[in-house]
């Protein structure tokens, strides 16, 4: 993708879509998802560019990277989903528990067990607050 970021490159690429290579930015997980989206949108529009034909990854290849943009999809659903106005702790959890169960990799960093959980007890009680799970919560409070 890099290869046609250079001027004639890019003017040969214009010539059979209007669309254009992206730069990454590394302050955004977002950037690497469209990147990987828009050389699958495009894919056979660069192969009429000369200078770069031997740069386009090859058809096993290509079938890698749409296998990894389906699962680049979930993630940023899951991504999206997180930035909304109204997601709970317990929104969250059942994100993250069902990437875990989806690709297992993740559960060291996105179980409620992981390191960076600085509170896990409480994390799990607010997740059964929210719930509505709160019944042992209720009981101890009549109490007093």
């Amino acid at each position: 993708m890099a290869a046609l970021r250079t001027v004639n490159n890019r003017a040969a690429l214009r010539e059979h879509t209007h669309l254009s290579p992206l730069r990454p930015n590394v302050t955004r997980w977002s950037s690497t998802f469209e990147m990987v989206a828009r050389y699958v949108r495009f894919r056979d529009d660069i192969k009429h560019v000369e200078s770069v034909f031997d740069l386009i990854p090859k058809a096993a290849m290509h079938r890698r990277i749409e296998a990894l943009l389906k699962d680049l999809r979930v993630f940023q659903s899951v991504t999206l989903k997180l930035q909304l106005e109204d997601v709970t702790l317990a929104n969250v959890r059942a994100l993250f528990v069902s990437i875990t169960e989806r690709f297992p990799t993740t559960k060291a960093k996105l179980s409620a067990s992981a390191t960076i959980v600085h509170f896990p007890t409480f994390e799990a009680a607010a997740v059964k607050v929210i719930n509505g799970d709160g019944t042992a919560r209720n009981a101890t409070r009549r109490e007093a």
